[in-house]
């Protein structure tokens, strides 16, 4: 069972999203396109669950089959990584974290100011970074420490894990007024694939993912646009989720993964804002 727990958080969080960026090649940092993959797996699971829950072959070996394919797929698409060598995936981590501190001291040096300035300037934008990426960690420490718990918010439990439940057993639920299923949909796999409605662990252990990948593209866009202003967003993120939403963020609330793919999808024009205009641009 805890081996198709894993799986079925594989095919939530990246199998559909990697087919995606084998063939498409999004463009973007590092961040942002592990983000489109997990936003892409988790629209492409909600579109193909819901038409098979409508025709009643929403089950565990249906659904084992089309990961089966997505596998040979993935193998299939990705053929050419087999020949890679440590030493060009070394180079290539080398080469980003040199494009990362280059980045960083271009933040630094960029202006013309006096010595007095430009130092009280460096302070204060190694301060914010400092203070951001230990806000980013405490997101990160969100994931560990959310592996085992299980959903205890009111809205988790009755509604958007209960939905989830639901799906699981081939059926619709009944969803009051116009609550969207997309996150529910996707639980629902971790429930299929384990063949166990009682055990939540695996659903509820993809949870804090999306407030991490949101803070981390918000800093990843600051180091490649070169504005410690959004350092400083990182820290206004942390502020409003720690105060508004607290132990939501680990928890079963739509919330968090709403903000997650509007960021995402703003991304691209944020980074160009001649985007929308370019029609031979897709991403």
């Amino acid at each position: 069972m805890f081996i198709l727990g894993i799986l079925a958080i594989c095919q939530i969080l990246f199998f559909p999203g990697l087919i995606f960026k084998s063939i498409c090649k999004p463009d973007g940092q590092f961040f942002y396109q592990v983000s489109v993959v997990v936003g892409i797996s988790m629209l492409f699971n909600a579109t193909l669950i819901y038409p098979m829950v409508l025709l009643h072959i929403y089950t565990r070996a249906i659904f084992l089959v089309l990961i089966a394919i997505e596998f040979v797929a993935l193998l299939w698409l990705n053929r050419g990584l087999l020949r890679v060598s440590l030493q060009t995936v070394g180079d290539g981590l080398k080469s980003y974290a040199k494009n990362q501190l280059l980045a960083l001291y271009q933040i630094f040096s960029s202006g013309s100011f006096s010595s007095f300035t430009r130092s009280l300037r460096s302070i204060l934008i190694g301060l914010l970074i400092i203070l951001s990426l230990s806000l980013i960690y405490w997101f990160f420490r969100k994931i560990p420490n959310n592996i085992g718990s299980v959903f205890n918010v009111w809205d988790a439990v009755v509604s958007w894990n209960h939905w989830a439940q639901v799906w699981a057993l081939n059926q619709v639920p009944e969803v009051y007024l116009t609550y969207p299923q997309l996150l529910p949909l996707n639980l629902s796999i971790t429930y299929l694939l384990t063949g166990n409605n009682d055990i939540s662990l695996f659903a509820k252990a993809i949870m804090p993912i999306f407030a991490l990948l949101t803070v981390l593209m918000v800093f990843e866009m600051g180091l490649k646009e070169k504005r410690y202003g959004l350092f400083a967003a990182v820290i206004f993120i942390y502020l409003l989720y720690k105060k508004y939403l607290g132990e939501i963020i680990a928890d079963g609330y739509a919330d968090v993964p709403v903000a997650f793919f509007a960021l995402t999808a703003l991304i691209p024009y944020l980074s160009d804002e001649k985007l929308i205009g370019n029609k031979k641009t897709c991403f």
